[in-house]
């Protein structure tokens, strides 16, 4: 019989989205961005998404390459990343960085910001030597530019140190995730973006089979995140599983039992029970059961865990 792997699940930080900011953009323009920034922060992207496509037909009337139209451009590709349209995503990402570099030239942190942005894109299409490309010249112009404790550093570091590590660049993964660990502790040590940098620090730790350093840095994380979020949280379960991963490797299954339950009730409470979240999850607590001996429990996991990625 198979063993089942159980999967560490790393966390990603997000796109930036831009601010309406030009000062002479019409009020049609303006009530168009607003209303698609308010669609967008509730979570009702199809209505954010028609808001800002009217919002980018308006600004055309100001021309092909103006300040409202990279704007409109940005907000329009951070609704298509969130609806899964990541090559139309790119593609607006990349006509708006084309007028960004026209208006702010090469160096100009916004332009540093739109290449973070196409190399997120990159990460989620799974290019993740496109991605190193676009987040190492966001680095670089963020560094020639901003201070060196700024939080958008620690982003820029962040998802660079997880495009390396997703190609197997442990070392360089360490040292991006620890620089901008060491400036979020400084700037945001509270907020809740600041869990998503000890979950990858602790990832490219485990990779390199350093797991006493990776540990505190997963509870760290956790601890942000339930009091920050909530304990039943989707971040919280991504957290508990990945704690529960670093147990299981270090054959502590006693320890991540109680961890992949925890993780599979908060994902079932948040997607509901047949969402395919709650099927990875499901796998990853068989294998723990198996370690622990209870392969007819295990077997019933991973027989609901297949009905549902058949559905």
């Amino acid at each position: 019989m198979k063993l089942c792997r159980y999967v560490l699940i790393a966390t990603i930080v997000g796109l930036v989205l831009w601010p309406t900011i030009s000062p002479a953009q019409s009020e049609r323009f303006s009530e168009l961005m607003n209303a698609g920034n308010a669609a967008y922060q509730s979570e009702n992207y199809p209505d954010a998404r028609q808001n800002y496509e009217a919002a980018y037909q308006e600004a055309l009337k100001f021309g092909n390459e103006t300040q409202q139209i990279e704007t409109a451009l940005n907000n329009l590709a951070e609704v298509f990343r969130q609806l899964g349209g990541f090559d139309k995503a790119e593609e607006f990402l990349a006509y708006s960085l084309r007028v960004q570099r026209k208006i702010l030239g090469d160096n100009h942190p916004e332009v540093a910001t739109t290449l973070n942005n196409i190399g997120n894109i990159r990460l989620q299409k799974r290019d993740y030597k496109g991605a190193v490309e676009m987040l190492t010249n966001s680095l670089t112009i963020y560094d020639n530019n901003l201070p060196s404790n700024h939080p958008d550093i620690a982003k820029a570091a962040n998802n660079l140190g997880r495009a390396h590590q997703t190609l197997g660049r442990h070392a360089q993964a360490q040292y991006l995730h620890e620089r901008a660990l060491l400036i979020l502790n400084k700037s945001r040590p509270n907020h809740p973006d600041m869990a998503a940098t000890p979950n990858n620090l602790a990832g490219a730790l485990i990779a390199q089979s350093r797991y006493k350093p990776a540990e505190p840095m997963l509870k760290k994380a956790l601890s942000i995140e339930e009091k920050k979020l909530g304990k039943s949280h989707p971040r919280v379960a991504t957290t508990l599983n990945n704690l529960g991963w670093l147990y299981f490797k270090q054959s502590r299954y006693t320890e991540a039992e109680p961890l992949a339950r925890r993780a599979i009730q908060i994902v079932e409470a948040q997607f509901g029970p047949n969402h395919p979240a709650v099927a990875g999850n499901l796998v990853n607590y068989a294998a723990l059961l198996r370690k622990l001996g209870r392969d007819a429990d295990a077997q019933r996991y991973i027989d609901r865990a297949k009905k549902i990625k058949a559905q």
